[in-house]
């Protein structure tokens, strides 16, 4: 891909004037930041030899007459001199030839796909091009191409999920203990999601497996470690507590960074986000824990 913005906006205009995101005009909401780059980005293949994909943010595309984004392409047979159609994919309205329509070219939104279908080669490319519409589904509370609704969740994490409301006041330490309930100096938190339906999330540390230890539980069956991931999942009516444990008593003094991640099908393969677990920035919840509210900094005693 030439020509592309390396940085975008997390909210869209109009944000902060409506009570849900979906109650936003897909195409005024779009918010570009001017963050021009000119070297070519690469596409990832997702189907070998068929597929390619790229996630961009938004780019005023009608704003210049001048570096808009165009798509490289070149085909390859295997026994023939690779054939090379450079910035021939713009993106714009294609005709019944593949041919661009004059004045069809569109800005790239935010949460839009933009498909192109090499279908031929005549003189150039022939191309059919489509915007894939986001549908909202009602009753399901998700878009049809996929969940696209943030989780719902408490932040922060709590040391009690009995009294979720109260501040928190101990710093987050942890010690390593080889008797006969090794948890009971464990760092421990509770965490719940309500939401979207079936969101699984994982809580994450900076170190290795080796060192620390990750356990997690329900608050309906505390007792009963629940060891498959599928099981961390959103759920409106119970907590879950989390467990991060030392392994070696030599590692006092390490500071171990803890989060809990999300992924949706709408992101790139081997991608997620981080969770806000502790307050929000210059309000962060758990005392002596860093700065990031979306990492609490455990220190082993």
């Amino acid at each position: 891909m030439n020509h592309y913005n390396s940085t975008g906006y997390s909210l869209p205009n109009g944000w902060n004037s409506v009570a849900k995101t979906i109650e936003l005009d897909q195409e005024y909401c779009m918010r570009a930041y001017h963050s021009h780059v000119t070297s070519v980005l690469p596409l990832k293949e997702v189907v070998e030899n068929k597929s390619f994909w790229v996630y961009v943010p938004e780019f005023n595309v009608l704003h210049t007459s001048d570096n808009r984004p165009t798509l490289n392409v070149t085909l390859i047979d295997g026994t023939s001199v690779p054939l090379e159609f450079p910035g021939s994919i713009k993106f714009g309205t294609y005709d019944a030839n593949g041919e661009l329509v004059e004045d069809s070219e569109v800005n790239i939104v935010r949460n839009h796909i933009y498909r192109f279908n090499i279908v031929g080669i005549s003189s150039g490319l022939e191309i059919e091009y489509e915007v894939m519409d986001w549908e909202y589904d009602e009753s399901e509370n998700k878009w049809e191409r996929g969940e696209f609704a943030y989780p719902t969740y408490h932040n922060p994490v709590v040391p009690d999920y009995l009294n979720p409301s109260t501040p928190i006041v101990a710093a987050p330490v942890m010690k390593y203990n080889n008797g006969v309930n090794p948890e009971e100096d464990a760092f421990v938190v509770w965490f719940k999601m309500d939401k979207p339906a079936e969101q699984t999330w994982t809580p994450v540390l900076n170190q290795s497996e080796t060192d620390y230890e990750i356990r997690v539980y329900k608050s309906d069956n505390p007792a009963v470690r629940l060891t498959d991931p599928a099981d961390w999942v959103a759920d409106p009516y119970h907590w879950y507590k989390i467990v991060i444990l030392p392994l070696k008593a030599d590692n006092a003094g390490v500071v171990a960074k803890f989060g809990i991640t999300y992924t949706q099908n709408w992101m790139p393969d081997g991608s997620s986000l981080y969770l806000f677990i502790n307050g929000k920035v210059d309000e962060i919840a758990w005392p002596e824990s860093g700065d990031d509210p979306k990492i609490i900094e455990i220190k082993q005693i």
